[in-house]
């Protein structure tokens, strides 16, 4: 289960990055569509699995990049550049965490304030909410024309 989950996240990532690189920087911060923008959507994405990667409720949504990602102008949502830096950070702390994990652990408890049943059900509701907007992108890039980000 455990290499699975690693799997699946790996894919999620790839995605991601395939995606960003076919985003023109108009595309990237969409004016036209500022709550669907890719920026928006990236971030929102990478910065939730960090989020859930710990185990607290106490969470500063603004720290990273000094904007809120739902609620920022555009113009202020981090570039590309720093938002593949931000999957490579994410990815390996995803990939430490997981690598540390036994079945034991996934099948136990969860220790987060959140309501999951297991482990394991947090692990699944972080996949299942990365694939949701991930899908969101590749509408957004099928709307431009373009296609989506690589699927594995």
């Amino acid at each position: 289960m455990i290499e699975a989950i690693k799997r699946q996240f790996g894919s999620i990532w790839s995605g991601l990055r395939d995606g960003i690189s076919k985003c023109s920087e108009e595309l990237w911060r969409d004016r036209d569509n500022p709550r669907s923008a890719p920026s928006r959507l990236v971030y929102h994405t990478v910065q939730t699995v960090e989020y859930y990667l710990g185990d607290t409720r106490d969470f500063d949504w603004n720290a990273r990049f000094s904007v809120n990602w739902e609620y920022g102008n555009i113009d202020d949502l981090p570039s590309r550049e720093q938002l593949l830096a931000y999957i490579d950070e994410i990815e390996a702390a995803v990939q430490q965490r997981l690598q540390n994990a036994t079945p034991e652990q996934l099948a136990g408890p969860d220790p987060g304030p959140w309501g999951f049943q297991s482990a394991a059900e947090r692990w699944l509701y972080m996949l299942r909410h990365s694939q949701h907007h991930l899908g969101q992108m590749a509408l957004v890039l099928r709307r431009a024309g373009l296609e989506p980000g690589i699927w594995r």
